[in-house]
């Protein structure tokens, strides 16, 4: 077979296409690592994988073609080929059922086998191999765009798919960063988040809204911290167990909702908290001294709140309509980026994709 596509992307990871069977140890596919893409085949042996050195997470469309034929694995990005590979197996045909699943596989879908790839090593010069050692592999959606597929010279209707999942249009132009359309959120540490004694939240955003919920991390009692915009200011809230005070945006109301990147740095500690935004910073001591731990449990919320959610250090209902990028939080020597293409939950979020202002 053959299959050509074209792919824009900021995403390091993912997955392009997947061929395979749920009961059959045959598949093939199509996996972005390191921002370099690998193509699988597997004739129910051992994996033969073609590579080509060159990153494509760039976030500019890059032309993608995976051949497969006579035991042959090659696969072609731009205008760079990996040259064939040899696939091992009894046949020279992959037992696959009639079905290509396009940047991702449905949730319920049981693979025997996904496609394992070995590690990279820096200085190596192969652009294919045969594959003996199972290292990783990867398994979750890309984000990112596809368009004009094209499998064994016939054009697939994307518009028209068999079924689809959380996919949306694309942008005429991207940067870096994730799009938040206004109406939802992402959700992170399932397991809940304790804030503890110190924190620092730092972010880039990008919007023209006036209000809205940036993050928010909650615990069973009044617990809590909260980023917000609030009438054209971001406010840095937080509930040690003994009432809530705050940090204001120390710049003018609307300021930063003039569609420009602005960054923020958010810190708590016991002593009290600092917000700085796009490097002016104002301070606020802890009135209450003998309460210095925000005891939180709840997930990580980003530009919004799940229906019926109430925290003590948010003023504001409304999901944050814009751009997010760089968003992490350091506690201590631990530092968790949150990427929200691994977000355990997500509504209203285009990971990875940020329609670029026009000019």
């Amino acid at each position: 077979f053959s299959l050509l596509l074209f792919v824009r992307t900021f995403a390091p990871s993912g997955l392009l296409f997947y061929l395979g069977a749920p009961i059959q140890g045959d598949y093939a596919t199509l996996q972005l690592h390191g921002g370099q893409l690998f193509f699988t085949c597997d004739l129910g042996r051992n994996a033969a994988t073609a590579t080509v050195r060159r990153p494509i997470d760039d976030g500019q469309w890059h032309s993608v073609k995976a051949d497969f034929g006579k035991k042959l694995v090659t696969l072609t990005v731009d205008d760079l080929s990996s040259g064939p590979v040899l696939a091992k197996g009894k046949t020279s045909t992959l037992d696959v059922e009639g079905k290509v699943y396009l940047g991702g596989l449905p949730p319920d879908y049981k693979a025997r086998n996904v496609g394992n790839l070995p590690k990279l090593f820096h200085g190596t010069v192969s652009i294919g191999f045969a594959l003996d050692v199972n290292v990783f592999r990867v398994t979750h959606s890309i984000a990112g765009c596809l368009r004009d597929a094209v499998l064994n010279d016939e054009p697939l209707d994307m518009d028209r798919p068999v079924s689809s999942l959380a996919t949306a249009g694309c942008f005429a132009a991207v940067q870096q960063g994730s799009f938040l359309d206004g109406t939802g959120f992402g959700a992170f540490a399932k397991e809940g988040y304790k804030v503890g004694l110190d924190i620092t939240v730092a972010l880039e955003f990008r919007t023209t809204a006036p209000v809205g919920i940036i993050l928010s991390v909650s615990g069973d009692k009044s617990d809590a911290i909260g980023l917000e915009l609030v009438n054209g200011q971001v406010v840095f809230h937080v509930d040690n167990g003994a009432g809530r005070f705050s940090a204001y945006d120390p710049g003018a109301p609307g300021n930063v909702c003039d569609g420009h990147w602005h960054t923020v740095s958010a810190v708590k500690n016991r002593r009290g908290l600092s917000l700085a935004v796009d490097g002016k910073m104002v301070r606020r001591a802890n009135p209450h001294p003998r309460a210095s731990s925000a005891d939180t449990k709840s997930p990580i919320y980003v530009g919004g709140l799940p229906s019926g959610l109430k925290t003590s250090c948010l003023t504001v209902e409304t999901p944050f309509r814009g751009c997010m990028r760089n968003l992490r939080l350091t506690r201590g020597p631990q530092i968790r980026n949150l990427d929200f293409s691994k977000a355990f939950q997500l509504h209203g979020v285009i990971p990875h994709s940020c329609p670029a202002p026009v000019e």
